[in-house]
């Protein structure tokens, strides 16, 4: 039974970094979207960077999928590495 929540947990995990790698990709189609002259200390870091303000309308809908990614990738990956945790 502990090898199966093992294997359970470090296919979440994994899933979580398929989450994240998305993550990245689609932050890199929302460059696209950019508006001219944000400047801000905020697009710095990637998260804080996905905020509406700083895209054009056509990449809104784009902002709150990488936040839904964001999001998958920290669960899964938490929710594998408890169950792995548990396993051992």
């Amino acid at each position: 039974m502990s090898l199966f929540v093992q294997a359970v947990g470090f296919a979440l995990v994994v899933a979580g970094g398929v989450c994240g790698v998305r993550a990245h990709f689609l932050d890199r189609s929302l460059q696209r979207f950019r508006l001219p002259g944000e400047t801000s200390l905020a697009t710095m870091f990637v998260p804080l960077r996905w905020q509406r303000r700083f895209y054009a309308p056509d990449g809104h809908a784009l902002v709150a999928r990488a936040w839904r990614l964001t999001g998958a990738m920290y669960g899964l990956a938490l929710i594998g590495m408890f169950l792995v945790g548990l396993a051992i």
